[in-house]
């Protein structure tokens, strides 16, 4: 009543499908890499600021202070240490870094882990772009991790 197929040589089957499997990620990355407005990495640096600038707005009182004209800035000074700037405006002196502050890198990686999640939820391009990436990888991962 229903079809059958017989495999001389299942190996055969698996080599198949792990050329497959390439072509499809090839394909794919070609895909996105001709993408042009899939800005990941910007968006989730400009997410993270959002959140530096809120906790050091909260904690120095920035916006408090009137006719404040400057701007926060989050940079990475060494490898695990992050500081924000604060730059202010003067006329005939430009912009000009003021203060900056030391930022603990475990509130730095709570900031990202934020950022990326609001990515997650708010951005097409995690699902569409991400998201497939991510599977395709972790497909020959699990088959070292099954074969061990």
């Amino acid at each position: 009543m229903g079809t059958s197929i017989e495999v001389g040589n299942p190996a055969a089957l698996s080599f198949i499908v792990w050329v497959m499997w390439f072509y499809f990620f090839l394909r794919y990355y070609q895909y996105w890499s001709s993408e042009k407005d899939a800005n990941i990495l910007r968006d989730l640096y400009e997410m993270l600021q959002v959140q530096a600038f809120k906790y050091c707005n909260d904690k120095y009182k920035f916006s408090n202070n009137y006719g404040w004209d400057g701007s926060l800035s989050l940079v990475r000074e060494r490898l695990f240490k992050w500081k924000m700037e604060k730059k202010d405006f003067e006329v005939g002196r430009g912009t000009f870094i003021s203060d900056s502050f030391s930022v603990p890198i475990v509130l730095l990686m709570w900031w990202s882990i934020k950022a990326f999640l609001g990515y997650c939820f708010h951005k097409k391009h995690m699902s569409e772009h991400v998201l497939p990436f991510i599977l395709a990888i972790c497909a020959p991962l699990i088959k070292i991790h099954s074969m061990i």
